[in-house]
């Protein structure tokens, strides 16, 4: 999500899923997931530190939504099947995996 290069990381992401001959369905289903997590957290943009709200981008970087709506057009998503979007536990593990392979630097 970063600015710049969460983009690059998307289309590296969706090449990958490219190569690895994936049907365009699932490919289109993890991007769309990937999108709908992106815009959640767009749309509430901060963390707890310690005891008081702060921005994501005063914390981290500037953020951005790196899967547009022409990479992912709304009737490409059958959005009623997705159902809830993931349990508390697995939201938690699929952020120890983005703290762990892409942050870094104890951030």
């Amino acid at each position: 999500m970063e600015a710049g290069i969460g983009r690059q990381r998307i289309v590296n992401y969706g090449q990958n899923l490219i190569d690895l001959d994936i049907a365009n369905q699932t490919i289109r289903n993890y991007l769309g997931m990937l999108q709908g997590f992106f815009s959640f957290v767009l749309s509430r943009p901060y963390i707890m530190d310690i005891d008081r709200p702060i921005n994501i981008a005063d914390h981290y970087n500037r953020i951005e939504q790196p899967i547009s709506e022409y990479e992912i057009p709304t009737h490409a998503l059958n959005r009623e099947k997705k159902g809830v979007p993931l349990d508390p536990e697995r939201i938690i593990d699929f952020l120890k995996i983005v703290r762990e392979h892409y942050l870094g630097d104890g951030r």
